[in-house]
């Protein structure tokens, strides 16, 4: 019972400090700034967590041995693809350990966007968030009960677009490198 009136009582302020900013166009800028947030923490972990160097030579490796693959497939030259497939368990394991790097500080992040998606999301139930240029057939999908048109996108929407948008550019800020 304290418990849930503790929450209450959180989310009541939350609201009072929030409900200038849920209202669209406001609402757009305010999953902007969040999604940015959340991108540099994610940044943060990851610079913290994994040692980034060392996946800058992971990585180079990984992408020499792809040039060498493709080199020995066009060319079709057997020593070279005795090469390729001698060097290519090591790659291998060179990948899963570049996955493993990269995923720790996903677990470590997922529990916190999943706190912030709990405490933000009422805020934005049914509400649209950005009015899109076009009209998307199958977003009614994702509208769940709510009577939102396919020209809107909500909060998930938004915030997933503008996510993905913005950690290329938040990863060149803490100079990580990326898998491309």
């Amino acid at each position: 019972m304290f418990f849930e009136g503790f929450i209450t009582g959180i989310l009541k302020w939350l609201y009072g400090l929030v409900k200038w900013w849920i209202v669209p166009p406001r609402s757009m800028v305010f999953t902007l700034i969040l999604a940015l947030i959340l991108n540099i923490v994610s940044a943060s972990f990851q610079k913290l967590l994994v040692d980034v160097d060392e996946l800058r030579r992971s990585l180079k490796k990984v992408k020499e041995f792809n040039e060498l693959k493709k080199k020995a497939l066009l060319t079709k030259d057997k020593k070279l693809m005795a090469k390729v497939k001698k060097e290519e368990p090591a790659i291998l394991k060179i990948q899963l350990e570049i996955s493993k790097k990269q995923m720790m500080p996903t677990f470590i992040m997922l529990p916190l966007i999943l706190v912030f998606w709990w405490i933000f999301y009422p805020f934005f139930t049914a509400m649209p968030v950005v009015k899109l240029p076009f009209s998307v057939p199958f977003l009614s999908l994702f509208h769940g009960n709510h009577i939102l048109s396919n020209d809107l996108l909500g909060f998930l929407g938004w915030y997933i677009i503008v996510s993905y948008s913005l950690y290329p550019f938040v990863q060149k800020l803490f100079r990580i490198p990326s898998l491309s």
